[in-house]
């Protein structure tokens, strides 16, 4: 599904400048909405570093399509031996979605949502596609 990456670009701006811990955020709405997915982390430092930088690495380079093929696929490679179940995907992705309204509160229009959505759907397709095929 095709995505306004230049509004994904200028709206992650936006956030980031808000919240510069987005991770500590999303985690903390995770966990809060699913708090059986806490056992699965182990360092939650770690894992925020991790994620900060793999978000921001994506929106950098989301009009890279090769560096973002490559990336995505990587990605849910490491994924492959997490047991992650197919509702797992769907629930990060709300709770994403769920933390991006929080921090950008009136600023969240109904189009940055409806790229988020879409950006976010095709991505974390891909990386679930990658992590499946083993």
């Amino acid at each position: 599904m095709p995505y306004d990456r230049a509004l994904l670009k200028k709206s992650f701006q936006i956030l980031h400048a808000r919240e510069p811990h987005i991770p500590k955020h999303f985690y903390s709405v995770f966990f809060k909405l699913h708090p059986e997915m806490e056992a699965m982390f182990h360092s939650r430092n770690v894992q925020e570093l991790m994620f900060a930088r793999t978000l921001v690495s994506i929106i950098d380079k989301v009009d890279d399509a090769p560096w973002l093929d490559e990336q995505l696929d990587a990605l849910g490679k490491r994924h492959t031996k997490m047991n992650i179940k197919p509702e797992m995907w769907q629930w990060f992705q709300h709770a994403l979605m769920t933390t991006f309204e929080e921090i950008a509160g009136d600023d969240w229009t109904p189009e940055i949502e409806a790229t988020w959505t879409a950006a976010l759907t095709d991505i974390t397709t891909r990386v679930r596609k990658a992590a499946e095929a083993k």
